[in-house]
């Protein structure tokens, strides 16, 4: 009788059973908006969609329906041309000091805008050199002891308050071609202990800093070289038919916007925390409203730090 009234149990449990589907959510309906804009480039932006779910790939699509807009000052320049992949242009160029606001339109998503300016002051450089012949041992836990190398740029911080800088380095060298019509351009990677730095640079190799400390005033920024840069021509321009020594060694100074220092602080302690397991996660900043991405101004000063041979 037990068995028969189980059987009568398990037949009422199937019976009550159906099949319900479940909708998985899809990739978010946002717009991506990325532009770096300064001076001295026409304006370029991209637009992307997040890409599906299941796609492993972290590219995502371009997009080409968008109505993009660029504003200065409240008065719209123009709409921007889509030139492929998602990359639109506008034949004009933004101006020093003035204020830009993008707004980004595209059917079936939410409208997308930012605001940002282009500094009004590009510093002043008054001098730059490296020591390549005053090596400084260094220790690192992970890659063990390798040499750096003293580095300094000397400039006048205009006036005003609320400037941001950001500096890149890179050198041309024609090891990868027989005469330097071609030459190659390398990013170098350099840091270091100055006072004024923001401590997120010693652990991304590249100058972030302000003006808090040296407003309007002259300042030499010390910095050093690490070893890649004599490693590479050691190891690149040291083989046949390239065994040659010559670089050009410059510094991009950057006056950037507050937008794009956020990001780029952003962006570097994400990447860098990207391989470590015990890192506290953090969002790479976004000043898009209604959308991600970055829409920020800048102004740029190329500095020639180093010309000539190097020894190695």
């Amino acid at each position: 009788m037990q068995k028969h009234i189980f059987y009568i149990f398990l037949l009422f449990l199937l019976s009550c059973t159906q099949v319900t589907e479940i909708a998985l959510p899809e990739a978010n309906k946002i717009l991506i908006i990325n532009s770096f804009f300064c001076p001295d480039s026409i304006w370029r932006v991209q637009v992307s969609v997040p890409d599906k779910v299941d796609n492993p790939t972290p590219v995502l699509p371009g997009f080409e329906a968008a109505t993009v807009e660029i504003w200065e000052e409240g008065v719209s320049i123009g709409k921007l041309q889509h030139i492929g992949k998602g990359n639109y242009t506008l034949n004009e160029k933004p101006k020093q000091g003035k204020k830009y606001k993008i707004q980004v339109s595209a059917e079936g998503y939410p409208p997308a805008a930012a605001e940002s300016y282009v500094p009004d002051s590009v510093v002043h450089v008054t001098g730059a050199g490296v020591d390549w012949n005053n090596a400084i041992p260094t220790t690192d836990p992970f890659i063990g002891v390798y040499s750096v190398y003293p580095l300094h740029i000397d400039f006048i911080e205009p006036k005003g308050e609320g400037n941001f800088y950001y500096l890149s380095f890179y050198y041309y060298d024609s090891c990868s071609n027989i005469n330097w019509l071609y030459p190659d351009r390398r990013r170098n990677f350099v840091a270091g202990n100055d006072p004024i730095i923001d401590p997120i640079s010693k652990k991304i190799w590249y100058i972030l800093f302000n003006d808090e400390k040296i407003e309007g005033k002259s300042y030499s920024l010390s910095m050093y070289d690490n070893d890649g840069t004599k490693y590479d021509m050691k190891s690149v321009c040291n083989n046949p038919p390239f065994r040659h020594n010559y670089i050009e060694y410059y510094a991009d100074f950057q006056n950037v916007s507050p937008e794009m220092y956020r990001f780029i602080s952003s962006y570097y302690i994400q990447a860098k925390n990207f391989t470590d397991p015990f890192a506290i996660y953090s969002n790479v900043y976004s000043n898009v409203k209604g959308g991600r991405g970055i829409f920020a101004g800048y102004t740029v000063k190329q500095v020639l730090i180093f010309k000539g041979e190097i020894e190695y």
